[in-house]
């Protein structure tokens, strides 16, 4: 059988940093596409400013401790719901570098994301709802009013709203068909 050709110096020549301007480039020219691009730009960045000392290090030599001790400092700094954030992106960063510098696994593979308690109960008080849509009725644009109620009701966020096309309404059962709907 034959062999493959392996560099085990592949992982000791690519930093971190390395490894983080990659990824933001493949998303700034659009190799990779992604549900909220712009954050994930915004994120990298943020993250090769920061963190300059862990990013100069070869991936090689980043492992669990150093991933470990990087979480707790930021949260420090951040909500848990951000940290957790910032874990999913890096951990599919991490993982596709680990499969092309042939490292043994992700250094982040047993850093477990921190518990996020960010549920709310949106509710109106006695008097909210009427004021609310007393204030829309004012508004300059006649779709104000009828888009609001509509996304009381549906439950749809504005991204969704303003994504549906006349195309996705069903008249017959009063559907409305979302194509990318964040909760699927």
């Amino acid at each position: 059988t034959r062999g493959h050709r392996f560099n085990p110096l592949r992982a000791e020549r690519k930093t971190l940093g390395d490894v983080i301007r990659a990824a933001l480039e493949a998303l700034q020219n659009g190799e990779r596409v992604v549900k909220g691009r712009t954050e994930e730009i915004s994120r990298l960045r943020g993250f090769l400013l920061r963190e300059t000392a862990l990013c100069a290090h070869a991936m090689a030599h980043i492992d669990y401790e150093m991933m470990e001790d990087w979480k707790q400092q930021r949260l420090e700094e951040v909500s848990a719901g951000t940290v957790k954030r910032e874990l999913t992106q890096l951990r599919g960063i991490f993982a596709d570098a680990a499969r092309k510098l042939h490292l043994v696994c992700s250094p982040l593979i047993h850093v477990k994301s921190p518990t996020v308690m960010d549920e709310r109960v949106a509710r109106f008080k006695l008097g909210e709802e009427g004021r609310l849509f007393a204030a829309l009725a004012q508004a300059d644009h006649p779709v104000v009013l009828p888009a609001a109620a509509f996304a009381l009701d549906s439950g749809c966020r504005r991204g969704e709203l303003l994504r549906i096309m006349k195309a996705d309404y069903q008249r017959q059962n009063s559907t409305v068909y979302l194509h990318d709907a964040k909760n699927g």
